[in-house]
């Protein structure tokens, strides 16, 4: 009896927020694995959805394009969104920038800053958060 191996994954916002979508995926022994990306790993990406609106986007209905851009070497995610109405067809866009900091790189820039570290703290509910508190230096 030959083992198969299948290849699961599901994308959406959740049943709160909208349709969640699952696929199955089994490959023939020949294909070529080194075509394959991890879409974590990818450093763009662009996704679609649609809500009912009455959300924190919009009380109307929309559609929502959410473009995903990673920066490894500077440890940064820019996320943009196009709201578009599905009634009036008006367009909304938003930016986000997101900046993660290791504790040696934000203790550098706090203390080149003019501030000094009163307290750090990494045991945040967010793997990797960091949260530190400062004191303006006095002169």
């Amino acid at each position: 009896m030959a083992i198969k191996t299948v290849g699961l994954d599901e994308a959406g916002r959740g049943p709160l927020a909208g349709p969640v979508f699952a696929a199955a995926v089994i490959l023939s022994p020949d294909f070529s694995a080194q075509t394959l990306n991890d879409s974590k790993k990818q450093t763009e990406k662009k996704t679609w959805s649609d809500s009912g609106g009455n959300d924190f986007w919009d009380k109307d209905p929309y559609f929502l394009l959410e473009e995903k851009k990673i920066f490894l070497n500077e440890n940064a995610v820019g996320t943009r969104y196009y709201l578009i109405n599905q009634q009036n067809k008006n367009v909304k866009e938003f930016i986000i920038w997101d900046q993660y900091y290791d504790e040696d790189s934000a203790v550098k820039m706090v203390l080149n800053s003019g501030f000094e570290i009163l307290e750090i703290k990494q045991d945040l509910p967010e793997p990797g958060a960091l949260f530190v508190t400062l004191k303006r230096r006095s002169s």
